[in-house]
């Protein structure tokens, strides 16, 4: 995924009036970070050219419902599941939008 619609997702979830827990897996470190809520600055560190997926917290339903129509304007690539939404950064085969 690009730059700009990661930049996208993190400026959504910035201006959504809840806080939306968030971790990250490095694509060349394999390190998966702890969870976060601040997106407007810890989401960003570092770039976003090494996001091989971003999981966002949904086990809250009324965010879930929030965020998937969040992510659907912006058009991501994603899974999502009972608990949590996965938004792909790289992947190997093909994938659904969210």
């Amino acid at each position: 995924m690009n730059t700009k619609k990661w930049g996208e997702i993190r400026l959504a979830m910035y201006q959504y009036p809840l806080p939306i827990m968030w971790r990250t897996k490095d694509l060349l470190s394999g390190h998966v970070s702890d969870w976060d809520a601040e997106w407007y600055y810890h989401f960003k560190c570092g770039g976003y050219e090494s996001i091989e997926w971003l999981e966002i917290d949904a086990s809250n339903k009324e965010i879930k419902n929030a965020v998937i129509k969040i992510l659907q304007k912006i058009h991501v690539p994603g899974i999502v599941m009972e608990n949590s939404i996965f938004i792909l950064g790289y992947c190997n085969s093909a994938v659904d939008y969210v």
